[in-house]
C-alpha cells in the first residue's frame, strides 16, 4: 500500500534550501529522515534533516552518531528538533515537547527579538518588581532555550540573514579605526574614498561653515561612528559568551568553543587577554600601609 506523505513541496523545498546540518556544505541538501521510514519515521518537519550528499551517505552507512563524531554541533541541532539519544537501546528518540505557559511563550518571543531580559519579561506580563528574576528563571529552562533558538533560527530564515552576517557587521563597528577616515594631512576623506568596511561603521557626518566676525574662515566636519562598546556587548550576547566580570568571583569562559572565523579568532584573543589581566589582578595581594604616630 502506497504511503501518503504528510508534507507538501514547500516543506521539502525548505529542507533542500538549507545548508548541510553536519558539515555546513551550501545547499541544495537532501532531506534525510532522522527516524527512517522503514522504522516507522514520518515525513513531518521535525523528522527531516538537511544533509549534503556525502554526509547523507555516511549517515545511512554508519548512523547519526558517526556524523556527530565528525561534526559535534550536529548533536545540538538534533536536540533542538526534540531528539535525544537513548544509550540503553542505542536509538535516537523523539521526546514530545512540554508546552510552554503563555507567559513563558510570550517571553521567548520577545527575548528572541531583543535579547533583553527585563524588557522581555515586562512585555510578557511579569511584574516590575520581579521581572529580571522571572526572566532569568525562564531562560534557565531547557524547553525555553530551545524555543528561543527556534524563533531566532526562523527569523533568520525569513529575512535571509545569517549569524555570520550579523557578526561581521558588528565586528566592523567594534574594530573600526578612525584614522582610516583621514588622509595623510589630517583632512577628512571624501565618503567615496573611505574603505567600505569603515563606511559601514559611520553613523553620521556633519559639515558646516565656520565664521569669525561674519567672515567665513573655513569648514568644520564632524564624523560620528556607531557605538563600539555596544557593538562588543551585542557580539558577546549573540555568541553566548556574555558574562559579568566580578573580581571577587572565578571567571570561567571557554573561548575554545567559539567558531574559527578570523573575526571570532580576534575576539577570542581579546577575551583571553582580558581574562589573563583579571587573573593577574586577583593574584596581587593588597599591601597594608600603617602610618606612624608622631
Amino acid at each position: 500500500m502506497a504511503r501518503t506523505p504528510d508534507y507538501d513541496d514547500s516543506i521539502l523545498d525548505t529542507i533542500r534550501a538549507k545548508p548541510c546540518a553536519a558539515c555546513g556544505h551550501p545547499p541544495p541538501s537532501d532531506p534525510d529522515h532522522i527516524r527512517t521510514r522503514g522504522a516507522g519515521g514520518t515525513n513531518a518537519l521535525y523528522n527531516l534533516m538537511p544533509l549534503c550528499r556525502q554526509c547523507h551517505t555516511i549517515r545511512h552507512a554508519s548512523g547519526y552518531n558517526r556524523l556527530i563524531e565528525l561534526y559535534p554541533t550536529l548533536k545540538n541541532k538534533l536536540s533542538k528538533k526534540g531528539w535525544e539519544y537513548d544509550d540503553s537501546i542505542k536509538k535516537w528518540l523523539f521526546v514530545k515537547k512540554k508546552p510552554l505557559r503563555p507567559k513563558e511563550e510570550a517571553f521567548c518571543i520577545e527575548y528572541a527579538k531583543s535579547l533583553n531580559v527585563k524588557e522581555s519579561a515586562l512585555k510578557a506580563g511579569y511584574s516590575q518588581s520581579n521581572a529580571i528574576q522571572r526572566g532569568h528563571a525562564v531562560l534557565r529552562k531547557a524547553e525555553c532555550k530551545q524555543r528561543i533558538a527556534e524563533l531566532r533560527e526562523g527569523s533568520m530564515e525569513r529575512t535571509h540573514i545569517t549569524i555570520d552576517m550579523v557578526i561581521a557587521e558588528l565586528w566592523h563597528i567594534a574594530n573600526a579605526d578612525p584614522k582610516d577616515a583621514f588622509d595623510e594631512s589630517g583632512k577628512l576623506k571624501n565618503i567615496h574614498d573611505m574603505p567600505e568596511h569603515l563606511r559601514k561603521t559611520i553613523q553620521s557626518i556633519e559639515s558646516y561653515e565656520d565664521y569669525t566676525e561674519g567672515v567665513e574662515v573655513g569648514q568644520v566636519q564632524k564624523i560620528k561612528f556607531w557605538d563600539k562598546t555596544k557593538a562588543l556587548d551585542m557580539l558577546a550576547k549573540h555568541l553566548g559568551m556574555y558574562v559579568e566580570l566580578h573580581l571577587s568571583k572565578t571567571v570561567n569562559v571557554n573561548v575554545n568553543e567559539m567558531s574559527e572565523s578570523p573575526a571570532l579568532q580576534q575576539l577570542k584573543e581579546h577575551f583571553s587577554s582580558a581574562l589573563d589581566q583579571m587573573k593577574t589582578i586577583k593574584e596581587v595581594k593588597p599591601v597594608q600601609i600603617k602610618a606612624k604616630n608622631d
